[in-house]
């Protein structure tokens, strides 16, 4: 069974967090996302992000207008490890959610 989403915030200083989401069934972490926020031009705005959605582990980097720079990733960390490997399968529904949650 799949958990709400959990959401933690790390404060590194003024303009800069850690933003950490993650998905459980009680004793594992099936999905995460990691994301580091800079506070420009009165916004938050997502610099850069770690998540296992879409079948492995991966980084996406943004500029500071929010357009994706690229993308690292780090397929010695695949998803077939977990139970249910179908959950980092790319519904995006979850992510979706993880979205709705960010300030």
């Amino acid at each position: 069974m799949l958990m709400p989403v959990n959401r933690f915030y790390i404060i590194l200083n003024e303009l800069t967090r850690v933003t950490v989401y993650f998905y459980s069934d009680k004793k594992d972490v099936l999905r995460f996302v990691v994301k580091l926020n800079y506070f420009y031009l009165n916004k938050w705005r997502e610099i850069a992000r770690y998540d296992n959605y879409h079948g492995s582990v991966h980084k996406d980097a943004f500029n500071i207008h929010g357009d994706k720079i690229y993308i690292k990733r780090f397929p010695y960390l695949d998803c077939s490890a977990l139970s249910s490997p179908e959950l980092c399968s790319g519904d995006e529904s979850a992510q979706n959610i993880m979205r709705q949650n960010t300030p």
